[in-house]
C-alpha cells in the first residue's frame, strides 16, 4: 500500500545549521512504496532465465510463491534468447540482512543460489510526486556556494541540478531562490548558520 511523504525539513523562522554536503532546504510530496536496495550486483542462472540486477537497484517487496521476495520494478530476467521476460527477485532466506537467493516472477524451474549480497532500506517513489533541495556546497573567500536539485519519477537521482553562488556582502545576509528566502548567518567550509525566512515557489 503506497503511504504519503509531504513536508519540508525546514522549520520556517528557526535558525539551523548544516554541514558540507547537507539540505538546508528539501521539500516533498510523493507516494511511496516501502523497498530496499542492494549494495552489490547479481547475476544467476535458473533454468533458461539469467537475472541481472546492478548494485543499487530499488527492489519492492512482493509475495512470490507464498514467500517474501524483493523484485525489481521492470524486466530483468533474460530467456535464452536474451529477450527480457519478467522481473528479478533476490531472497533473504536466513533473515541475515544479506539476500542470498535469486528467482523471477514468471514459471519457476527452482530457486538459484547467490553469493551473499548486503541490502538496506529505501523507498521506491510512485509517479507523480516531486522533491527538491538545496545542498550547501561550501564557501570560497566571501561567496556561498549552494545546489539545487529537483528529483523526479524514482527520487534517488536527480533529474535536474544548478550550481548557485550568492555573495555575503554583509552580516545576516539575506539570499533567495524559486521564493524561497534565507538569511546566512555565518559560514565557513564546514558548516551554514542559517534561518529560512521561506519555502519555496512551486513552478
Amino acid at each position: 500500500m503506497p503511504q504519503a511523504k509531504k513536508g519540508s525539513t525546514a522549520v520556517i523562522g528557526q535558525r539551523a545549521t548544516a554541514g558540507v554536503g547537507d539540505p538546508i532546504l528539501a521539500e516533498f510530496d510523493y507516494f511511496y512504496r516501502a523497498g530496499v536496495v542492494p549494495d552489490g550486483s547479481v547475476e544467476a542462472r535458473s533454468a533458461e532465465w539469467t537475472m541481472r540486477i546492478p548494485a543499487g537497484t530499488p527492489l519492492m517487496e512482493i509475495s512470490l510463491r507464498d514467500q517474501k521476495w524483493f523484485c525489481t520494478t521492470y524486466f530483468a530476467a533474460y530467456n535464452l534468447m536474451g529477450v527480457p521476460g519478467a522481473n528479478a527477485c533476490l531472497r533473504d532466506s536466513k533473515g541475515d540482512g544479506r539476500f542470498d537467493q535469486v528467482d523471477h516472477t514468471g514459471i519457476s524451474w527452482g530457486v538459484a543460489q547467490t553469493q551473499p549480497v548486503a541490502y538496506r532500506a529505501t523507498e521506491i517513489a510512485q509517479p507523480g510526486g516531486f522533491k527538491v533541495e538545496l545542498l550547501y556546497e561550501g564557501i570560497s573567500g566571501n561567496v556561498v556556494n549552494i545546489t539545487y536539485r529537483e528529483f523526479a519519477e524514482n527520487m534517488i537521482r536527480p533529474a535536474f541540478q544548478q550550481d548557485l553562488k550568492y555573495t555575503l556582502a554583509k552580516a545576516d545576509e539575506e539570499i533567495s531562490f524559486r521564493g524561497a528566502r534565507l538569511v546566512i548567518h555565518a559560514a565557513t567550509n564546514s558548516k551554514i548558520d542559517y534561518t529560512v525566512l521561506s519555502g519555496m515557489r512551486r513552478q
